[in-house]
């Protein structure tokens, strides 16, 4: 599953057009799913138009197969589609008839270019046939009042049959094309145009601008065709930017969804009304929510639009059977928000931890997770306290520990009433290991919402701080890297706030300064793992010395039994308050938000047995 397994995501917005009939039961039957939230739509809605969009579609078609517009194919049909389907399809088609519009002029403007450029390639052609004989070919751009005058060329084997007499005709054969140069009285220019067009021959265009001179000719074609080829070159990127739109391809998808929308809609409008159900849903795509519903014998229309600009959607969590019991800390600071961390997956490793830390005592952590099971089945928040009670067993065996005696076990590890120094130490190492996962996972969540250079330029630095930091409580000689943080954060929040220049100095030095308080603060605050473990184990000492005063039996294992339950009791409390406090304050506050919405499933109504 990777990092999904970390990651809380954002359900999608869906509706669903189903018979009026059936929607109780569509209803009950997407409830069952566990994977529907409904919601009213917050937009004004109005009822599904199909002919409209029929008559669009048409339109679409119609408009194509007039100009020939062959389409690109898209056999991914999207899912997503922005306001009422009617108001997509005529945006969509209008926004094709613009686009349409400007491709056409495009187009136009190529063709005029290119066909210039194939004029001028004949014309070259009829200069290398007339050789040094060109002069004068100039004269023939332009008619006069007395004579009208004209080259054509014309394919070899398909000459311009010139019959007229009073027509002057003059053949120059090249090397693919036969050229004619014809002159005659303007009333006979009607003639040859007809003579022209019922042949393969074409009038070329002879440019003004061609100089007298024969070299000179050939220099301007030459130069003006590597003109043609420069805007043409640039009229066909213009046109390959115009398919590459991206408002084309938005309104391609739209149509094309609209197309499939239409189709499978006649199955559900046809002679019955329909009702409009929205909401959220955690299904991957509207084809596992009209499956559910043919399954049930429901034929409805499911499509997942975009939703409303005001509407914010539903987070969910992947919530595993091991991660449940502590929903009660993952719920207090609030919903955790698109992007961010799952602290369902987290919890369960850390509570346990730092409860069973805190209350170390293989008799009282049993008798915590045996009350913690019993309980569980009248109030099922409570069934935190049996993992939390078997790491307070697990502690209990480390130190040496059961109902506060010592001797009944061996000791795995030390016993911390003899080594007060050495707890608290390690106290400080759970509590900076844990600030370091927190300040990891803030640059996961960087990474997931796109910002990952910002945390690196500024809180990267911070994290480069806190570990160069404890480095140094062991290695003196890497102070010089508590140097570089801060010169690497300096730097990093000058950069970002470039804008304010030298002004945004101070700002910058008393967040560094702010930040590395903050993180003294928050790794001495896990001091009080120690020190509640250390009051755990004198707390039980103070039991057993109070049961020893009282000589009768009786009263000596009742000052026990009520001792040790008092124990249990204030013990727990007072460390279930300080593992909320650690989790809320010392290890959420560096990664979780908590801005989202609670994802709250529909639920199924209750079926009553038959009797």
């Amino acid at each position: 599953m990777g990092w999904g397994l970390f990651r809380s995501s954002q359900a999608h917005w869906f509706e669903v057009y189903v018979p009026r009939d059936q929607t109780v039961h569509a209803i009950e039957v997407l409830a069952e799913t566990g994977d529907v939230q409904l919601e009213l739509d917050p937009r004004q809605t109005t009822h599904l138009n199909v002919k409209v969009i029929k008559s669009l579609i048409r339109e679409f078609d119609s408009f194509c197969g007039s100009h020939n517009l062959s389409l690109p194919s898209n056999n991914a049909i999207p899912a997503h589609l922005v306001g009422e389907p009617d108001e997509v399809a005529k945006s969509s088609v209008d926004y094709f008839r613009r686009w349409a519009a400007r491709l056409f002029a495009i187009q136009n403007v190529l063709k005029l270019l290119q066909g210039e450029k194939a004029d001028l390639s004949l014309l070259d052609a009829c200069l290398t046939a007339l050789e040094s004989n060109a002069s004068g070919i100039e004269s023939f751009s332009h008619d006069t009042d007395f004579l009208f005058k004209g080259v054509y060329a014309c394919p070899q084997h398909h000459p311009l049959n010139v019959s007229p007499k009073e027509i002057f005709s003059e053949k120059v054969s090249g090397a693919t094309h036969d050229f004619f140069f014809l002159a005659g009285l303007p009333d006979r220019k009607l003639l040859v145009d007809h003579m022209v067009e019922s042949s393969d021959c074409i009038q070329l265009d002879v440019p003004e601008w061609l100089p007298g001179d024969c070299d000179e000719q050939r220099a301007a074609i030459d130069l003006r065709m590597e003109d043609l080829d420069k805007e043409i070159a640039g009229h066909i990127a213009t046109l390959k930017a115009y398919w590459r739109d991206a408002e084309l391809k938005e309104a391609l998808a739209n149509i094309a969804v609209l197309r499939w929308f239409i189709d499978y809609s006649s199955q559900v409008t046809t002679r019955q009304k329909v009702c409009h159900v929205t909401g959220w849903t955690t299904a991957s795509g509207p084809s596992v929510i009209r499956k559910t519903l043919e399954k049930a014998g429901i034929n409805a229309l499911t499509r997942y639009p975009t939703p409303a600009v005001t509407a914010t959607a539903p987070v969910t969590v992947l919530q595993s059977w091991w991660g449940k019991p502590f929903q009660i800390f993952a719920t207090m600071p609030g919903q955790p928000g698109k992007g961010e961390i799952n602290p369902y997956v987290i919890l369960p490793f850390v509570v346990p931890l730092l409860f069973g830390f805190m209350f170390p005592d293989l008799g009282h952590g049993f008798v915590l997770a045996l009350l913690g099971f019993v309980l569980s089945f009248r109030w099922p928040q409570l069934r935190f306290l049996v993992p939390c009670g078997i790491a307070a067993m697990l502690f209990g065996i480390a130190f040496g520990e059961v109902f506060g005696l010592e001797g009944w076990i061996p000791v795995i590890w030390f016993r911390p009433l003899h080594e007060p120094g050495r707890i608290i130490v390690i106290s400080l190492v759970l509590g900076s290991g844990l600030i370091l996962i927190g300040l990891v996972f803030a640059a996961i969540e960087a990474a997931w919402q796109k910002r990952l250079l910002k945390w690196f330029m500024v809180d990267g630095a911070v994290l480069f701080l806190y570990i160069s930091a404890l480095v140094t409580l062991f290695f003196s000689q890497a102070f010089p890297l508590i140097i570089l943080a801060v010169v690497w954060y300096m730097i990093g929040s000058l950069v970002i706030h470039r804008d304010e220049g030298v002004a945004a100095l101070p700002g910058i030095i008393g967040r560094i300064l702010h930040s590395s308080y903050e993180l003294v603060v928050n790794s001495l605050s896990f001091i009080r793992l120690g020190a509640f473990a250390l009051a755990h184990m004198a707390m039980s000492s103070a039991v057993f010395s109070m049961a020893n005063l009282i000589e009768s039996p009786t009263g000596h294992y009742l000052v026990l039994v009520m001792g040790h339950l008092l124990v249990i009791g204030v013990e727990a409390l007072l460390v279930f308050v300080q593992t909320t406090r650690l989790i809320l304050f010392e290890f959420f506050i560096r990664f979780l938000r908590a801005d989202g919405r609670v994802f709250s499933p529909l639920t199924p109504p209750v079926k009553k047995p038959k009797i």
